[in-house]
């Protein structure tokens, strides 16, 4: 960290007047128009896209196509807060939605695979859609005139519809900028106007000359990308992009630090309007080459988290070394005013772990973290996750009982939170003597569950929805040089990680069972196994034992952490053995947002004394309440294995009362904490200061506290709108008070 002293600061800039009162009617939305994923409602013209490109056969072709109508016939209007072009709100209700979910699933598919990433904009800014256009101009040059090229001639007339559409999607807005100016009277209204209109004549076909410009051009593309793909693809680090503009326009008295602070919050309430809490913004860490970056932006970004006090965009803050400790400290008071943001990563680890990925350290210096927790290199990557989340102490169950699930984990589970094939191998016992052998067991099991795991991932990455859309692929790296879209494997990295949840519960569980059955022989295997299937009916002495003196993680104990290191070690180590189907690594990645919600009711009972019905661990610490020996404690446990093993990523969980952060004194020892953490080997950590007492009271009294956020999974989002199995397990994360 550098001393602060004599250290330049901005000043913090909170609610301007346009920004408040379009923070208020986002709050109200009493015309249906405000609503978070707003994405959603543009699924009307997806609809009436995909019935008008019904004759064209190619989907890839027909991809382009659909972007093309679709940006035709979105409508274009400019809010009297917006200073930018963006995207047109109109009203809609929920009925209307849930209707356009229907008729959409009666027609061919345009969503893809579970991809998350971010775009690279620094390229746009320097090229501009001119210079993406040339690039496929020349490639196309390069291509056989025989058959054999053509996927590649089909990708390219898509890419160039796609582009093509969003240059029209622009000058729909400039033509709307000259109408709205047309009636204006107001001359401070009269030159916003025309700074979008003379905007738009530039961006984003030409290379952006100044911040306004290139704000303009990274909020046309970004919105019209939204708009045809519906996804959460996350703007990523705004602070890096938008560096040098900023800095260049405050030199030659183009911009000042409130209009850029104020610019910056608008950009803020557009994303979490149409993305919901799918859009991220990664804020300071490192440069290319590895220096720590931060600026003027970074702090502005944390000052409207502070006013706007939004669920999202998720907003994620890269701690390097010779970061200013005030920039942390800007963070802390963001978390210590109960938003939930910032979470933390840590680039001294964050970059091997990617680089472990097969991913140059350069690009991996430039990563993001998208949606939740996962790593994504800026521009070049195109990486699948999120399509299928196993629970690790599954097969704990299924030892236990011989061989056989006592839960059947497809019932009552509407998504991929289940591994794929359940069955036992034949050359496991399933009688142990000792737990060694149990150990050995469940190593031999899991491996098996995690190879058929992998094969289920090739199976998911090798289907295509019958339409491509091809607007992403115009900004991922090595797309337009190798003539394939994101979802064929044309980015720079394609890798594969897979999501894994009950890491801690799994752990915990083989704690108990060695304690229990091996050490103390209060219990038989079998014995055990009987009170697990009858949920410690009659039992709750027992379950009370195996809760309370049985070894847990989160406590710096050898007996339960070196557990978790165990199963986490053969995870990566058996993922990194394979490759996915475009010769990538599949490795690792540890979250999960909603699924511990479902597996609450997918997994028996577990032998650390979880009921049927509680959720498992969705992240490696702090969701179980059981680290009661402090903060410093669970770090440790957190720390004891090797976060570089995680390369799509990883998350902890930490709740505090906010008394912990009263005083200044008290953030200089929260930030020291952290960096000690960071220090140790921490990888991430995401901060919830919030009290049980407002917690329990949410719980009862949802309409009270609409707007309450805590932050799960990497995600931040509304306590009241989670199930009942996730609010008990926020609610029971341990308060840490100092």
């Amino acid at each position: 960290m550098i001393d602060d002293i004599n250290l330049y600061e901005p000043e913090i800039y909170s609610h301007f007047p346009r920004v408040y009162e379009f923070r208020r009617l986002l709050s109200e939305n009493k015309d249906g128009r405000f609503t978070e994923y707003f994405g959603d409602w543009l699924k009307k013209f997806r609809v009436d896209a995909i019935r008008a490109t019904e004759n064209e056969k190619d989907g890839v072709v027909r991809g382009g196509m659909v972007a093309e109508y679709m940006l035709k016939h979105v409508p274009v209007i400019i809010e009297p807060q917006d200073v930018f072009a963006t995207f047109g709100l109109v009203p809609r209700t929920y009925e209307e939605t849930n209707e356009l979910d229907a008729i959409l699933n009666e027609l061919p598919s345009c969503i893809g695979n579970f991809i998350h990433f971010a775009l690279d904009y620094k390229r746009l800014f320097k090229t501009g859609i001119e210079g993406l256009l040339q690039e496929i101009e020349s490639n196309e040059k390069k291509l056989s005139p025989d058959a054999s090229d053509d996927n590649k001639r089909n990708f390219y007339r898509s890419a160039r519809l796609s582009l093509g559409a969003i240059l029209m999607y622009a000058d729909r807005y400039r033509e709307e900028a000259e109408r709205l100016l047309a009636n204006e009277t107001d001359p401070v209204r009269m030159l916003e106007l025309e700074r979008i209109r003379d905007a738009l004549k530039n961006v984003p076909y030409k290379p952006a000359e100044t911040l306004f410009e290139a704000m303009q051009s990274l909020q046309i593309f970004q919105f019209a990308m939204c708009t045809v793909e519906n996804l959460g693809v996350s703007i990523g680090r705004v602070d890096f992009i938008l560096h040098n503009y900023y800095e260049n326009d405050l030199a030659a008295g183009r911009v000042t630090k409130a209009e850029a602070a104020e610019w910056i919050q608008l950009l803020m309430i557009r994303s979490v309007i149409i993305c919901g809490h799918a859009d991220s913004f990664i804020l300071a860490g490192s440069s290319l080459d590895g220096k720590p970056f931060w600026n003027d932006i970074t702090y502005f970004i944390l000052d409207g988290v502070r006013a706007l006090r939004l669920r999202s965009p998720q907003i994620w803050f890269r701690y390097a070394n010779g970061l200013p400790r005030s920039l942390l400290r800007r963070a802390v008071m963001a978390l210590r005013e109960g938003t939930s943001h910032p979470g933390f990563f840590n680039d001294a680890v964050s970059v091997p772990a990617m680089t472990r990925a097969g991913i140059t350290e350069e690009h991996a210096y430039d990563y993001v973290a998208c949606q939740c927790t996962e790593l994504s290199s800026a521009g070049r990557s195109a990486h699948f996750c999120g399509a299928m989340y196993y629970n690790l102490a599954k097969p704990i169950e299924i030892l236990l009982n011989k061989g056989k699930a006592l839960v059947d984990e497809k019932l009552n589970n509407p998504w991929s939170g289940y591994w794929p094939d359940l069955t036992f191998p034949d050359d496991i016992p399933i009688d142990h003597d000792n737990f060694d052998n149990l150990l050995n067991a469940y190593e031999f099991y899991l491996r098996s569950l995690l190879k058929s795991g992998i094969r289920a991932n090739r199976n998911t990455i090798n289907w295509k929805p019958a339409i491509v859309l091809t607007i992403t692929s115009t900004l991922v790296d090595r797309c337009i040089e190798s003539g394939k879209a994101i979802l064929e494997g044309g980015a720079l990295y394609n890798q594969t990680y897979i999501n894994f949840t009950g890491l801690v519960t799994a752990a915990d569980s083989l704690a108990a069972i060695r304690k229990c059955v091996f050490e103390d022989k209060k219990l038989t295997l079998d014995g055990l196994a009987e009170i697990c299937r009858n949920n410690y009916e009659s039992s709750e002495n027992i379950r009370l034992y195996l809760l309370n003196k049985c070894p847990k993680f989160g406590n710096d104990d050898p007996k339960a952490d070196s557990l978790a290191k165990f199963i986490y070690d053969i995870v990566a180590d058996e993922l990194f053995k394979h490759k996915n189907v475009y010769g990538d690594t599949f490795a690792p990645q540890y979250f999960g947002l909603t699924i511990p919600e479902y597996q609450a009711y997918t997994l028996a009972a577990t032998p650390d004394g979880r009921l049927y019905g509680e959720a498992p661990s969705g992240t490696l610490g702090g969701d179980l309440g059981r680290d009661s020996n402090g903060m410093t404690a669970l770090f440790n446990s957190v720390t004891s294995f090797d976060h570089t093993l995680s390369s799509g990523g990883l998350n902890v969980n930490l709740r505090i009362n906010q008394t912990v952060l009263n005083t200044d004194e008290d953030m200089e020892k929260m930030i020291d904490l952290l960096i000690s953490y960071f220090e140790k080997g921490g990888m991430e950590v995401q901060i919830n200061c919030i009290s049980k007492d407002i917690l329990l009271d949410a719980q009862k009294h949802p309409e009270k506290h609409k707007d309450l956020c805590v932050r799960i999974a990497g995600q931040s989002t509304h306590f009241i709108t989670l199930g009942p199995a996730q609010q008990l397990q926020v609610i029971n994360r341990v308060e840490h008070n100092g």
